[in-house]
């Protein structure tokens, strides 16, 4: 669950580094790949993103095959997840049977309301009543939840650069305010510090979350990381996707817990925010 206490455990970080997998790549195959990552509009990306296409395209450039190989993937984590040598887009390339992304773009924009409705003006009172249909301890539909962070925030490029006007949340002093998962985080003029903080933690405790229940599922995966809204993995086999079934993640916010019910992109989907 995605609440104010979660923590990344040593059985958190066992698990989701639990399987090792391996892409093959063919030697007949790999000018297509090539030509397909240039192909990507890296206007519609950030730059971390931009930056692992073109580490990749130097990877594959730097390759001399006579025969096909098959690769083992490294998994690392540090602060982020991520795997060398080659990226999600790649990897989507060589085998987009295996790779499967979820979208979590609505969990994203319902924290970064829970940061920012006092700049909408609603206070406590007001979420109360636009929440009065759900309960405190069951896992309700977010139906509710996301047409009042809908009416706000129809855009996450809406946040960038979102200036502090309201200090209710932020420290005496106004050097720092507490993300969602209670870490201090410095701060100036605006909420991009505070945002990106909890957008990156969610996405850690998202792939937790998803990685418990792919286990559940039977399959081997490996966690690519997150690009954008969408979280990757690599699964063991070409239909591993086939065994996957009621997908979803609790996000607890405003004193509530809300299910969010998610699919899968085969072949996972290349989109970004900046």
């Amino acid at each position: 669950m995605i609440s104010f206490n979660s923590i990344c455990t040593k059985d958190d970080v066992k698990l989701i580094s639990k399987y090792s997998l391996s892409v093959d790549i063919k030697k007949d195959c790999i000018e297509d790949v090539i030509d397909k990552l240039l192909n990507i509009d890296l206007s519609n990306l950030d730059r971390v993103s931009c930056k692992l296409i073109n580490k990749d395209l130097d990877y594959l450039d730097n390759l001399t095959l006579k025969n096909d190989i098959s690769i083992m993937l490294k998994f690392k984590y540090k602060g982020l997840m991520s795997v060398e040598p080659i990226s999600a887009y790649t990897i989507r390339l060589l085998a987009h049977n295996r790779v499967i992304s979820f979208d979590i773009a609505d969990i994203l924009k319902a924290l970064a309301f829970r940061h920012l409705h006092y700049e909408f003006g609603y206070s406590l009172l007001d979420i109360e009543d636009n929440l009065k249909g759900t309960k405190m301890i069951v896992r309700n539909s977010p139906d509710s939840l996301m047409k009042l962070v809908n009416s706000n925030i129809d855009s996450l490029l809406l946040l960038k650069d979102f200036k502090i006007t309201d200090y209710s949340y932020i420290s005496s002093d106004r050097s720092y305010a507490y993300d969602h998962f209670s870490n201090k985080v410095c701060i100036k003029d605006n909420y991009n510090p505070v945002i990106q903080s909890t957008f990156s933690n969610a996405c850690l405790f998202s792939i937790i979350d998803l990685s418990k229940q792919l286990f559940d599922c039977g399959v081997q995966f490996e966690p690519l990381g997150c690009m954008g809204t969408n979280i990757y993995f690599l699964l063991g086999t070409d239909t591993d996707y086939k065994k996957l079934s009621d997908m979803n993640l609790v996000l607890e916010v405003f004193g509530r817990k809300f299910k969010f019910d998610l699919d899968f992109t085969l072949g996972g989907k290349v989109e970004n925010v900046n």
